[in-house]
């Protein structure tokens, strides 16, 4: 809305048209929506946690979920470097290439699994020493969501593929599954598992 009604200006080049403001809107819709619902997602678990399984198992969750996603930065900032190559090669050829996919997703994966690793080996002494014995559970937690590190690393390549090609409406697609399959896998082992339950479903 606000590039709509001030007319971004790019380059210091004069504003951009109308019709070019109104095409961004409908490009970039689905991104946003899909930001809502990825900030839903994130938050989802500890809310039906709260709900299902008392605040103890939502600060255990919390706990781990932390340093999940603090790990997550390292393939985030991986395929945000990737990005204009894959633009790139859109505007090249109209669509990214099997091969560079590939080795992206290569690329992807070895970071993926090296993260996963050191997670799940590191879990146990990484949660006593920043949360202390009191949060022992958070280490199963953390464990258990390392293993999502690599579907969604490469996920994130996917996505960042479908925007490059202009499939933004794929995106905003999947993560609403996402979304609605979370909450039913949550409704199904939170009440017997409590976090570990809610990491299971994540993952």
């Amino acid at each position: 809305y606000l590039l709509y009604r001030t007319k971004l200006k790019l380059a210091g080049s004069g504003s951009l048209p109308s019709p070019g403001a109104r095409l961004l809107l409908r490009c970039s819709w689905p991104i946003f929506l899909s930001g809502l619902v990825g900030y839903l997602y994130t938050h989802l678990d500890r809310i039906m946690l709260g709900a299902m399984s008392g605040t103890q198992e939502v600060g255990v969750y919390a706990a781990a979920s932390r340093i999940f996603e603090f790990a997550f930065f390292l393939p985030t900032a991986l395929i945000h470097s990737l990005v204009p190559r894959l633009a790139s090669e859109v505007s090249e050829n109209g669509a990214v290439s099997r091969e560079i996919f590939l080795k992206a997703g290569t690329a992807l994966g070895i970071v993926g699994i090296v993260v996963n690793l050191a997670m799940a080996l590191g879990s146990w002494p990484t949660m006593q020493l920043l949360y202390g014995p009191s949060y022992a559970g958070s280490a199963s937690v953390l464990a258990i969501l390392s293993f999502s590190m690599l579907p969604l690393s490469l996920g994130r390549l996917r996505n960042a593929s479908w925007v490059a090609m202009g499939s933004q409406i794929h995106v905003l697609h999947s993560s609403v599954f996402g979304l609605i399959s979370n909450a039913g896998l949550n409704y199904i082992l939170i009440p017997s598992l409590g976090a570990i339950g809610a990491a299971l479903a994540t993952t």
